[in-house]
């Protein structure tokens, strides 16, 4: 299967070595592993359905709301 994500994360989060993939972190994301669709949240991942694996992401970014949101490109359905 095809392991993937897709997000935003802050101009401070590091671009080398290990990066906290969470919110806490200063990373946003939504992704794919080992057949789980998920999102990147902490202490732990955030589970979606399966039925909501989208071909396609558009991430929303509200700059002044300070919000992320996932949606289905091909569906605009949220995704998280």
């Amino acid at each position: 299967g095809s392991c993937w994500a897709v997000g935003v994360a802050l101009e401070s989060v590091r671009r080398k070595g290990p990066i906290d993939m969470s919110p806490e972190g200063g990373v946003w994301a939504v992704g794919r592993y080992k057949e789980k669709f998920q999102a990147l949240t902490s202490p732990t991942l955030t589970p979606l359905l399966p039925s909501m694996v989208p071909r396609r992401v558009r991430v929303c970014l509200d700059y002044a709301e300070g919000q992320v949101t996932f949606v289905n490109a091909d569906n605009e359905a949220a995704i998280f």
